[in-house]
């Protein structure tokens, strides 16, 4: 997972580093992994009324997805606002919109 304005902040520190990269990739995200369950639960503390549909898993389903921060840390970039701040700021911009 990785909120906007950091995947933004990454793109602009990869656009002035200086030294070159010479195709490498990196991962951008927080490094840290959230279970569907604790999505669902923050989505309970602010909308309690949502109802989510349990249904069988699929031929290709992904179980666990964590990007690998540490080469992108070794030159200098790091993520600065963790799921949870992202998501309560989300949803706490959509209440005030209703």
């Amino acid at each position: 997972m990785a909120h906007v304005d950091d995947v933004v902040s990454a793109n602009v520190f990869a656009m002035n580093f200086e030294d070159k990269f010479n195709g490498q990739h990196f991962d951008v995200g927080t490094g840290n992994n959230i279970s569907l369950n604790e999505i669902k639960d923050i989505v309970h503390n602010h909308f309690p009324n949502v109802k989510f549909e349990y249904v069988e898993e699929r031929k290709g389903d992904v179980f666990t997805t964590k990007a690998n921060m540490k080469p992108l840390k070794k030159l200098g970039w790091k993520p600065q606002i963790n799921f949870q701040k992202g998501i309560d700021d989300c949803f706490a911009k959509l209440k005030s919109e209703l």
